[in-house]
This record gives C-alpha cells, sequence and structure tokens, in this order.
C-alpha cells in the first residue's frame, strides 16, 4: 500500500524534481522562463504571479533569443543525463536501504514507488523525444515551422497560408500548434463557417468533456482554451459552454495582461453576461498591451478583433 502511495506521490515530486534541473540548467546556458506552472501556482512572464486551479506536474517554458534550437538540444542532453544520474543513484540507494534488515520495509517500499514513478516518468521522456524526431520533417511541423517564420518576419496573415489542417492526416492532439495559427486565419479572413471544423478539432486535442465538466488542464494548452471560449462567446454564440471555459479559465485570464486574454474576456462579458461596460473596461486594456506581442502579425490579428468589439460597444451604448 505505502509503495503505490509513493508512486502516487511521486508524480509530483519527481515532476517537480526534473523542472528544477530544467530551469538550472538552462538558466545557466542563457534561456529566460516565459511561465511556469506547479500545484497551485503560476507565474508568466506578462501577468507576473497567480493563483491557479491544481496540477501535480510542473510545466515550465525558457526561451532564448539566439541559436534557441541548438541550445534547446544540448540542454535537453545534459537534463537527461543529470536525471538519468539522480534517479540511478536514488533508486540504488533504496534497494540498498530494502535489502538492510534493520530498516523499516514499509518506509523504504514507500521511497521505491516514489523511485518507480521516477524510471517510468524517465522512459516516457523518451518514447516522446522518438515521435518528436519522426515527426519533425512532417508536413505539418514543416508548415508549422513556416508560419512561425513568416510571423517572425513580420508578415501578417493576408501574407500566409494555411492550409486546412485535415490535409495533413495528423492526430488532433498532435497539431495544437497549427490549430491555433488555423483558427487565426480564419478569423482574420472573415471566414466564420470555416472555424467550425478547427473548434471541432480543438476540441478532440484537449478531450473536451461537456457532461463532466472537468476543471485541470496544461497550461501549454491555454491557447486552444481561450479559442474555444471566444468562439462560445463571439462566434457562436453558447452561454453554458462560454460559462464552463470561463469557470475554468477565470483565475488565468485575469491573471494574464496580455491582449489576447483581454480580448477574450470583453467577449465574454460582451456577448455571454451582456455587460457593455465591463467588456469596455477590458477592451480598451486589451488595446494597451498590444505593444507586448513582438510579432506584427498577431497584433495586427488582435487589433482587429478589438475593434470590432468596441465598435458594438459603442453601438450598444448609443441605442441605451
Amino acid at each position: 500500500m505505502l509503495f503505490l502511495l509513493g508512486i502516487f506521490i511521486g508524480i509530483p515530486a519527481v515532476s517537480g524534481l526534473m523542472g528544477l534541473v530544467k530551469f538550472i540548467v538552462e538558466k545557466l546556458s542563457g534561456f529566460h522562463v516565459t511561465f511556469f506552472r506547479y500545484m497551485t501556482f503560476s507565474w508568466t512572464k506578462s501577468g507576473g504571479y497567480s493563483s491557479i486551479g491544481f496540477s501535480p506536474m510542473c510545466e515550465l517554458r525558457m526561451n532564448r533569443e539566439e541559436k534557441e534550437d541548438f541550445y534547446a538540444v544540448v540542454t535537453f542532453v545534459l537534463e537527461m543525463i543529470i536525471d538519468i544520474i539522480i534517479c540511478i543513484i536514488y533508486n540504488v540507494l533504496m534497494i540498498m536501504l530494502w535489502k538492510n534488515e534493520t530498516t523499516d520495509r514499509r518506509i523504504t517500499a514507500f521511497f521505491l514507488g516514489i523511485g518507480l514513478w521516477f524510471a517510468i516518468y524517465i522512459a516516457s521522456y523518451f518514447v516522446f523525444l522518438v515521435k518528436a524526431i519522426r515527426k519533425r520533417s512532417s508536413p505539418l511541423n514543416k508548415k508549422t515551422a513556416e508560419i512561425t517564420t513568416q510571423l517572425k518576419n513580420g508578415c501578417t496573415f493576408d501574407e500566409i497560408d494555411v492550409p486546412d489542417h485535415r490535409s495533413f492526416g495528423e492526430k488532433p492532439s498532435d497539431m495544437i500548434v497549427y490549430l491555433v495559427y488555423e483558427f487565426m486565419k480564419k478569423l482574420w479572413d472573415d471566414d466564420i463557417s470555416g472555424t467550425e471544423e478547427v473548434i471541432f478539432s480543438m476540441e478532440k486535442a484537449v478531450k473536451a468533456d461537456y457532461i463532466n465538466k472537468p476543471t485541470e488542464y496544461l497550461f501549454a494548452m491555454s491557447l486552444v482554451y481561450y479559442n474555444l471560449l471566444y468562439y462560445y462567446s463571439a462566434v457562436k454564440l453558447n452561454k453554458p459552454r462560454a460559462d464552463y471555459f470561463y469557470g475554468m479559465l477565470s483565475e488565468q485570464l485575469h491573471g494574464d495582461k496580455d491582449a489576447n486574454a483581454m480580448r477574450v474576456i470583453t467577449a465574454y462579458f460582451l456577448y455571454v453576461k451582456k455587460d457593455a461596460g465591463a467588456a469596455k473596461s477590458y477592451a480598451y486594456r486589451a488595446e494597451e498591451a498590444l505593444h507586448n506581442f513582438p510579432y506584427r502579425g498577431e497584433r495586427l490579428f488582435e487589433d482587429k478583433l478589438i475593434k470590432t468589439m468596441i465598435t458594438e460597444i459603442h453601438q450598444a451604448e448609443a441605442a441605451v
């Protein structure tokens, strides 16, 4: 029983330890934290510290301005070497304690459970690595990288081609970033009918459950959930679903100072809550935050959606 408890406790313990190793190695390599989430604590570069729903997994994303791809590979190898060494040392010590008859084996069993999870967690990393290497040269990944490069180079969505995601034949869970780009492209082109299939795939990617309505989610999936909330608020009004996603995301949204978060809140208060006053306040905050986006294409995209809502807010005020 204590062995199983050790495995359960090992989930947050091992994840936290590996997150710490990642932070130290990448910080020494010139990386900077963009977001961090662990337990009920979160930090983002734009929003600072906030409290968020519980998560046993440590999520840490760090970026580097120059030679990011090269250093990402180097740091990943170093992190894995350090993690494997720690795992081996830990498990050898626990096995030695287990063999020592003077040690209470119930306690040792607990720590062996943590060690087993440590080994499983590292093994899973190698499985994901093999899959990532195989898919690195896939048409989907090449197109996603191309779009990212175009945005970095100052292109707008008028100049960027985003083919239908179904043409790549990949599982929705393997094309999260691409789906976000495609949704942006559809909204930019005012292709409202085309957004429906993209949203359907996003729901499949995050396994959206509108019956049990779970509130836990990976921080890395935030943009997908932001899009789902915006869609069910501003594109295809569905109050129960909008309320569900807002309830799930409210703490993070209100702690996020970026324009996209403020734009999503604006849509929710304008179209779902019918509160033009609150929507107006968030819309202007969204406009003020536009400079936080480093890419021109993203700034213009957000500006278009925000200005549309501001116009509708003014119309609603004039009608009163």
